[in-house]
């Protein structure tokens, strides 16, 4: 008798978690409008399985997988799925219909609601900050909220600054998701529904009370990513990359960005159909390579590409005008993708259920360690730089972050915040050994870079906001907020 199921492997997916944040959709391309056909076709799917006279239950977002390529939306786990013999067991509290005594088509669409919401917005419609559930213990919030029908709509919830604007989800989708999360109605959701198109206003000046914020410059559409090495910056844009006082038009999505060890030229990295790609940035000129992977990553200007079993690092030789690239192996990792997973600045492996990360200190070192405190954990994002190791993991339901830091001889210590919100990982570690993460309050937490390294200092200030993404050069620290960069500062009080 049949003991188990099989499915057939999709190389290149993502949780559809990852779909949620801002930075993510930056990084990849995906606009507005693709997000909404994605979200159409989860619909379609739903409806499908509903047709079979099947329900899904546990419809939450760690149950699909979004192709790399952005153009389907595969269901896992199936086999949890109710069907007229089988009634379904398990389901995440995060989707779950309270005021439901069964399950049925409508609390599927309920919870289908609470996914799509959450892909189109960026945030759970019954999170964000409300001051009538402030005395409400934080892992018991959100259930209370649910409870009493108190969502994003109610007029007195504050949502982080990264989220999309309510306005942005068509009016149809828009009014359903206000009468099923804020009064409670349970109807299945229209079928047509358009993307609206938004003229984005004018951001206010930023003004701290505590922080002192000076603007550095402003750019032809909204800032992806930052990075210095010495007296040469790049940024780039959704349409461009900028060269210190230098720029041109570049349309790449999800780009690395290396250094040459000598003279400091910035190289741009990224995957095509399985093989690397270099762009020399300072003669916009490609760089021959033949070298194929599956994934990339940069830590310390340093270029690496996993491929197959192995880690390579890429040094960059400059003789005379050309820049020639080798590869050189630096480390091993399992060949499994549902195993070995390729963050910033990390490498998280699954060994027989002990995660081990894979870091880069330096040229020709690769680093492991094994992190007992991420046992049972489905590793969601994680970020390492200059000795902090952020990591946001799943598990019986919930989102928890983990902060690593290290020594020199690589023990380290660990912070855990339980119950988050998962909106990324934003953070950055300047040279002086100080990090600046923003976490899921919207508040910075400053602390130093090492094991044993002190407390974390919280900072709280209007202007503090999740669409802040944070950079550093040297040993200060810069953010970006749309198209415009920032440098940042505390304001001593006392002087």
């Amino acid at each position: 008798m049949p003991i188990g199921y099989t499915m057939r492997f999709v190389k290149n997916t993502h949780p559809l978690v990852q779909l949620f944040t801002k930075a993510f959709k930056q990084r990849n391309g995906l606009s507005p409008e693709k997000i909404l056909v994605l979200v159409k076709e989860l619909q379609e799917t739903v409806s499908f399985i509903h047709a079979k006279g099947i329900l899904i239950v546990d419809l939450n977002e760690m149950n699909f997988l979004v192709e790399g390529g952005w153009g389907d939306v595969y269901a896992i786990d199936v086999n949890s799925y109710q069907t007229p013999s089988f009634p379904a067991t398990v389901l995440m509290p995060s989707v779950k219909d309270h005021h439901a005594k069964k399950f049925s088509e409508v609390t599927d669409w309920y919870s289908w609601g609470i996914v799509a919401f959450q892909m189109l917005v960026g945030i759970h419609p019954y999170k964000g900050n409300h001051p009538d559930f402030d005395s409400t213990p934080m892992d018991s919030r959100m259930e209370a909220r649910m409870k009493a029908n108190v969502s994003v709509f109610n007029s007195k919830t504050k949502i982080p600054k990264a989220c999309e604007p309510l306005d942005s989800i068509p009016s149809s989708l828009k009014s359903w998701f206000e009468s099923v999360f804020e009064n409670g109605n349970r109807t299945n959701p229209p079928l047509d529904y358009e993307a609206v198109i938004l003229i984005a206003a004018p951001l206010p000046p930023l003004l701290g009370k505590d922080i002192d914020i000076r603007e550095l410059a402003e750019y032809d559409d909204s800032i992806i990513h930052y990075v210095t090495s010495y007296e040469t910056s790049v940024v780039i844009t959704a349409k461009s990359v900028h060269v210190n006082k230098n720029s041109f038009a570049f349309g790449q999505k999800n780009v690395f960005i290396a250094f040459t060890p000598t003279t400091n030229i910035p190289i741009l990295a990224w995957l095509e159909a399985g093989s690397v790609k270099l762009f020399n940035i300072t003669r916009t000129t490609d760089i021959p390579i033949t070298s194929s992977g599956n994934a990339l990553l940069v830590s310390g200007g340093r270029l690496y590409i996993q491929n197959g079993t192995e880690v390579v690092e890429m040094r960059f030789l400059e003789t005379g005008n050309r820049i020639v690239p080798t590869v050189s192996t630096v480390g091993q990792v399992l060949d499994l993708p549902e195993a070995t997973k390729v963050f910033e600045g990390v490498i998280l492996q699954n060994l027989l259920g002990r995660q081990v990360a894979s870091i880069f200190p330096g040229s020709g070192v690769c680093q492991q360690v094994s992190l007992l405190e991420l046992d049972g954990y489905q590793i969601i994002d994680a970020q390492y730089e200059n000795g902090v190791l952020v990591v946001v993991g799943h598990k019986s339901g919930n989102y928890d972050r983990l902060v690593f830091r290290f020594d020199g001889h690589y023990r380290y210590d660990c912070r855990l915040v339980a119950g988050v919100a998962y909106q990324g990982i934003n953070m950055t570690v300047s040279d002086a050994g100080v990090c600046v993460l923003l976490d899921e309050e919207e508040r910075l937490e400053l602390f130093r870079n090492v094991k044993d390294g002190g407390s974390v200092k919280l900072l709280e200030d209007p202007v503090i906001g999740s669409d802040m993404m944070l950079y550093h050069d040297r040993t200060k620290i810069f953010f970006a907020r749309g198209n415009k960069l920032y440098q940042i500062s505390v304001i001593n009080h006392n002087r």
